[in-house]
């Protein structure tokens, strides 16, 4: 499950896209935002994956929307795989709240430690650490 808002929220998706996996899309924004053409968006439509958004067409986005996307994704999932986080934000903090008031995994990549990070910090307050995708074990600790 992710967003689609950035370019890590891109490799990631590609990368589910290239192992031929499914996956819920999750959208902050309105339904006419969403591109057919574009190789995910098409991937999703046609191997039946999900995509979800609060919103219907012709509705605009809000920064609290962004944030309150964070809501259904934590409701469907167990664990949380965190790539890159230059800061903690709002989003950030419901979605890993909502994973650990679950009793999910919260698995980290490190970054360098020469960087105050959420990835960083996240592996000191007790996150998983793993090198890749592949290192994740739900439920093993």
């Amino acid at each position: 499950m992710s967003g689609y808002e950035n370019k890590a929220d891109e490799e990631t998706l590609s990368f589910f896209v290239k192992q031929g996996k499914k996956f819920i899309l999750v959208l902050s924004s309105s339904l006419d935002n969403i591109d057919p053409d574009d190789p995910i968006i098409y991937y999703a439509l046609h191997n039946d994956c999900l995509i979800i958004t609060e919103h219907g067409f012709e509705s605009e986005e809000t920064n609290e929307d962004i944030a309150l996307k964070q809501r259904i994704i934590a409701t469907f999932v167990s664990y949380l795989f965190v790539v890159s986080s230059e800061k903690t934000d709002l989003k950030t903090n419901l979605l890993i709240d909502g994973v650990l008031g679950k009793d999910g995994d919260i698995y980290c990549v490190p970054e360098s430690p020469f960087k105050n990070s959420l990835n960083n910090q996240l592996i000191r307050d007790g996150a998983i650490l793993v090198d890749s995708y592949f290192d994740i074990k739900p439920g093993i600790k």
